[in-house]
């Protein structure tokens, strides 16, 4: 009678203590905080890639539009297909939007950022103008074999994340689910 009382005391009392402990488990902010820098780290690596395959294929950059407010540039590799493009609308004063587009291998567009530039008057103390530049929105595309859009990320800046799904009837019309996802998703 001992002995399963003595295994039952044990069981308990390591039960009880592995409740107690914080080493056993991840608090819901700190799993947060893995998952953020998890994404942050994957963003990376996705823009390093796009960067390393521009690199690596660029055969020449073409302006294929110039005007006294916007540029638009374009990336092509050997094949004459569209590595990356960038068109920048300069508006007035000091203030630009830019963006950045990247092409799969295909010539599909894969990923695109756009960006805003603007700044604020001189300092009152050094006369220094302050440039701001900051991502305001990213997409990210997915096509099917039949180079269809199967999946579309949208992030926003602000809290407007969404994953929008194509599917396609046999004459080939599409139609669309959006679901809000959470910023961390954008990559899954």
């Amino acid at each position: 009678m001992k002995l399963p009382f003595l295994i039952f005391f044990l069981f308990l009392t390591v039960a009880v203590s592995g409740q107690q402990f914080r080493d056993t488990c991840f608090t819901r902010t700190e799993y947060n905080d893995w998952k953020r820098k998890f994404y942050e780290l994957y963003d990376q690596k996705e823009s390093s890639l796009r960067q390393v395959r521009l690199l690596k294929n660029l055969r020449k950059i073409d302006t294929s539009f110039q005007s006294k407010d916007s540029l638009i540039l374009t990336y092509l590799d050997k094949n004459d297909l569209t590595i990356k493009s960038e068109k920048q609308i300069h508006r007035h004063n000091c203030m630009t939007d830019s963006v950045v587009t990247h092409f799969n291998l295909k010539g599909l567009i894969a990923y695109s950022e756009w960006w805003r530039i603007t700044c604020d008057k001189p300092d009152t103390l050094d006369n220094e103008v302050v440039i701001y530049k900051y991502k305001s929105s990213y997409y990210r595309f997915e096509y099917d074999k039949e180079d269809r859009v199967t999946k579309q990320f949208i992030h926003i800046s602000t809290p407007y994340t969404r994953k929008i799904l194509y599917s396609y009837d046999s004459k080939g019309n599409a139609t669309t689910t959006v679901k809000r996802i959470n910023d961390d998703d954008f990559w899954d």
